[in-house]
């Protein structure tokens, strides 16, 4: 199940703006795909955190991407949970036009010092009858970030097992010794308690999605760290998930984790 299609099962929020805030990379062994729910499970929570302090724009009728200066930029987010602000963020400047679908030619604005996010100046729409459309930047992130799940432990990116590419050799993210090995030990996530020697970090400084987080213990995702004194090329993430015999019955809670391997791709 992917992140879209949990957010669509548990349906019921109302559609509203955001404000102020592509292909599988990879394959999942049978019980990665019950920690990947386990992860939709933690970001709908977050999702609904959002939405307190922000508003939700639907999906646009725009393109699935921006090519600028070579890099390919994708629409932050996703279709339902985008990151549109009112206002362009400071240090952004006019760089260009670019065609958004049905709205036609629109400008996009870039920042030297910001180089994964490009801003595109659109007509927002929102599912919401009483509420109009109205001109807001929307933000695209570089391809290469687009929902990576990352974590910063004292300075040392480290990457989800589940959101690595490692099929690009020149743009691996995870060395493949590393990736092969860990896989082999772990799996790309496993249930039940932490490895002997594993100690508990607690809860990441939140950076908010498509970001690179940075400093002590940092992530663009919720979560819970674990870390091994000697084992400095991986963290694990707590995650937990409940499985269903039959829809809308629950059979039992699962907890476990997720492994983060350490960081070598083209945006450390």
């Amino acid at each position: 199940m992917t992140k879209e299609q949990l957010f669509d099962a548990i349906g019921g929020a109302e559609e509203n703006y955001i404000r102020d805030a592509g292909e599988e990379k990879r394959r999942k062994s049978p019980w990665a795909k019950w920690a990947a729910l386990a992860a939709c499970l933690v970001l709908v929570v977050g999702a609904v955190l959002a939405l307190e302090l922000s508003e939700k724009m639907p999906a646009q009728a725009g393109p699935a991407a921006l090519e600028y200066n070579g890099v390919k930029y994708l629409q932050s987010g996703s279709e339902r949970y985008s990151t549109v602000l009112s206002e362009l963020p400071e240090g952004y400047s006019f760089a260009g036009t670019m065609m958004y679908g049905e709205q036609g030619e629109r400008s996009f604005y870039t920042n030297p010092e910001e180089s994964l996010w490009v801003y595109v100046y659109c007509t927002v729409y929102s599912n919401n009858s009483y509420q109009p459309p109205k001109m807001a930047y929307v933000r695209f992130v570089d391809a290469r970030l687009r929902n990576a799940e990352m974590i910063c432990y004292e300075g040392r990116l480290y990457i989800g097992m589940m959101t690595t590419n490692i099929w690009h050799s020149e743009e691996a993210d995870v060395e493949q010794a590393l990736y092969d090995a860990l896989e082999a030990e772990f799996d790309l996530a496993f249930e039940g308690a932490a490895p002997e020697g594993f100690v508990c970090l607690g809860e990441v400084e939140y950076t908010g999605p498509d970001t690179i987080p940075n400093g002590a213990l940092a992530g663009n995702i919720k979560a819970v760290v674990w870390v091994h004194p000697d084992r400095p090329e991986l963290l694990l993430k707590e995650t937990y998930s409940h499985t269903y015999k039959e829809p809308g019955k629950l059979e039992q809670h699962h907890e476990g984790f997720e492994v983060f391997a350490l960081y070598t791709g083209p945006l450390a």
